[in-house]
């Protein structure tokens, strides 16, 4: 089976099997998206997409026929509801008005779906606990027929958070406090997620990336985006408290960098208080990922601005991959493998 996390900057993949309790990863891999292919996880240019993604499937030597996808896109809405118990066709009828009271235009235009994820008490009565994931059924229509033209058959439709709580919770050193903050910090949004026991009970996408960093980067320098990427990647760190930058460029892109990184706490910190105050909950550490979170320093800046203890993603990998996957790289594909722990096949 095929998984896919096609974001606006890399298109990453896996090639899978076994069961949902003991995945394997026959084969994986990370290629460029092609420029202005998508934008805010919509599909633009199809074709080039399936050009590229072909490319990838002729080097494997497995057949594919299947494949699920993992997405992020800021127009998706994700609740956490409690409901009273009914059977499910009651269900359907009071999550289809329960959508329509949060999409914003008209609920036709939406697919939805949920799941119940748990039990609540609340003044003696017990509600079942249900997460409601709406997403715009244009952006949906558009992988499906992205998976048809590739001549395989779509699978489940999967969403940043939610695949990544499937794999962050199999590592002890994330998720040993049950629930926690992940920080998806991608090329073009930032995806927040407040997760409890492997479920993302909160989940935010905002518009504000590492791209934004290398814009930044660019304009203050004079440069191209793509030598501001460089810069980023050669120059760019955060600086703690009791830092002093070693060289007279990182002190400069430092008036590139911090602004973004402020803005990003901003909507951080905004979205942890709103869910402990809906919940209370306490929420005290977080993980990052994603391409954002290999920037040096950021991790333990956000973790001292935002109070909150950062957990580093450490351990065995909780499924097998062959082809020497390097753990490095972890925090590029933790969506598309946990797509891998889906029941759903």
């Amino acid at each position: 089976m095929l998984g896919l996390d096609i974001g606006s900057s890399n298109i990453k993949w896996i090639v899978y099997g076994g069961s949902c309790k003991t995945p394997v990863i026959h084969n994986w891999g990370m290629v460029k998206t092609p420029q202005d292919s998508l934008r805010d996880g919509r599909i633009i240019d199809k074709h080039g997409l399936l050009e590229k993604i072909k490319e990838v499937l002729a080097s494997g030597e497995k057949k594919i026929s299947k494949a699920s996808i993992t997405l992020s896109c800021p127009e998706m809405i994700i609740r956490t509801l409690e409901l009273p118990k009914m059977n499910f066709r009651e269900m359907d009828s009071v999550i289809n008005y329960e959508a329509e009271q949060f999409i914003p235009v008209n609920a036709g235009e939406y697919i939805s779906d949920y799941r119940i994820i748990g039990e609540v008490e609340r003044d003696g009565a017990r509600l079942n606990r249900v997460l409601l994931a709406a997403v715009p059924s244009g952006i949906v229509q558009g992988y499906v027929e992205l998976l048809e033209g590739l001549g395989v058959k779509p699978g489940a439709v999967d969403f940043h958070g939610n695949s990544a709580a499937r794999l962050l919770s199999r590592y002890p050193s994330v998720s040993s406090d049950g629930s926690f903050a992940i920080l998806d910090l991608g090329a073009s949004t930032t995806t927040i997620s407040i997760t409890e026991k492997g479920i993302p009970m909160f989940t935010r996408v905002v518009q504000n990336g590492s791209e934004e960093i290398t814009r930044s980067i660019a304009n203050s320098f004079n440069l191209s985006i793509e030598d501001g990427e460089k810069y980023k990647i050669l120059h760019g760190r955060v600086l703690n408290e009791g830092e002093e930058p070693q060289e007279g460029m990182v002190r400069d892109m430092l008036e590139g960098v911090m602004p973004v990184v402020e803005y990003l706490i901003s909507d951080v910190y905004r979205s942890i208080e709103f869910y402990k105050t809906r919940t209370g909950s306490q929420i005290n550490s977080m993980a990052l990922i994603g391409g954002g979170s290999y920037l040096p320093g950021l991790g333990e800046y956000l973790s001292s601005h935002l109070s909150l203890e950062y957990r580093r993603i450490e351990g065995e990998l909780p499924l097998k991959i062959k082809n020497g996957f390097d753990n490095d790289q972890l925090l590029f594909y933790a969506n598309v493998l946990g797509l891998a722990y889906r029941e759903e096949r």
